[in-house]
């Protein structure tokens, strides 16, 4: 996996504005700046830009409104069609996850060090653990699949009042 698109999934900002790309397949930039009411709109266009240049994302159209082009974005067509298994190593796939898992972990230690004295697990608002399960490969699949369905519910919200972004990792060993 290329190392730059890697630095988007990292980022929990930059991770969400792809998701939203691949997620709706065709979206504007007016849409992405509601789907992400902290990013202005400059600095949306900074990413997407940046994402366009490194081919991650395309332009699919351009429409005229009052005097200025709206853009239409996509999934290059490399997102699209993911990886090919055939060329995804062991290897591959233990340096994909300890980036993961390094990411997540600066991700929490940039947090740790921008709020000294914030973190408390007693309120419930970060925690990590580890429990062991035991599942047929059926009742995995549909505990993920349960997961996912709750991760997709919640990534849609936006942020007001006391709501606020945070990055949920989910991790299933075999």
């Amino acid at each position: 996996m290329d190392d730059r698109l890697l630095q988007y999934f990292i980022d929990p900002r930059t991770s969400k504005i792809l998701l939203d790309i691949v997620r709706e397949n065709r979206i504007t930039v007016k849409r992405l700046c509601e789907n992400n009411p902290g990013t202005p709109r400059s600095t949306m266009y900074r990413i997407l830009n940046k994402m366009e240049r490194e081919g991650f994302v395309e332009v699919v159209d351009y429409q005229q409104k009052r005097g200025t082009v709206e853009k239409t974005y996509s999934p290059a067509s490399s997102l699209r069609m993911g990886p090919d298994p055939n060329d995804v190593s062991s290897d591959d796939v233990a340096v994909l996850f300890m980036s993961f898992c390094v990411g997540f972990a600066n991700q929490f230690r940039e947090y740790a060090l921008k709020h000294p004295g914030k973190l408390d697990a007693r309120n419930g608002t970060f925690g990590y653990w580890t429990a062991p399960v035991y599942a047929t490969d059926r009742e995995l699949q549909v505990l993920i699949e349960n997961f996912g369905q709750h991760m997709d519910r919640y990534s849609k919200k936006d942020a007001d009042g006391d709501r606020r972004l945070h990055s949920i990792g989910f991790i299933v060993s075999p």
